[in-house]
């Protein structure tokens, strides 16, 4: 899948991997399309695969009573969906659901996972790659919900170490 090799190359996060690396996600990955209001995975169910986005936009959300559903964030092309895969207990934590007909690259998380453990290099770098996508998240989700939730005080950098 040269086009994938290609993205996964120049991304942002995975960037500074080797190129062997590249090449074995690229070898463990399909093709997927969701209709525009489809889930692609919901809180609770198992976790195992990541995904990155190649067309389409995806919501990442959270139920919370007695409000509903609440779009936590929106991500667009290149954005890499799920981390749940990649710790136990392997269930997604929230929902994405497809704002707009989606295409993704969908990632074997479990094959990933075996390698990461069987390779320590690849592991350890393949996790410095996810830790900058969990930072990114945990600091745009938590700025969400004090807008949700109307918090009184203004974000500091405290909020986010």
């Amino acid at each position: 899948m040269k086009k994938l090799s290609e993205i996964l190359s120049t991304h942002l996060v995975f960037k500074d991997l080797k190129p062997a690396y590249i090449n074995f996600l690229a070898e463990n990955v399909s093709e997927d399309t969701f209709k525009s209001n489809s889930f692609i995975f919901k809180t609770g169910e198992p976790a195992e695969e990541f995904y990155l986005i190649d067309t389409g936009k995806v919501a990442l959300e959270v139920y919370i009573p007695p409000q509903g559903p609440v779009n936590i964030m929106t991500l667009n092309c290149h954005d890499i969906l799920g981390w749940s895969w990649l710790f136990p207990p392997y269930k997604w934590h929230f929902e994405a659901r497809a704002i707009s007909d989606v295409t993704l690259f969908t990632f074997d998380g479990i094959k990933i996972r075996q390698e990461c453990r069987k390779d320590h290099e690849f592991g350890f770098n393949f996790t410095i790659c996810f830790s900058q996508i969990l930072m990114q998240r945990l600091a745009a989700t938590r700025l969400q919900l004090l807008d949700i939730f109307g918090a009184n005080t203004e974000p500091n950098e405290t909020m986010f170490q």
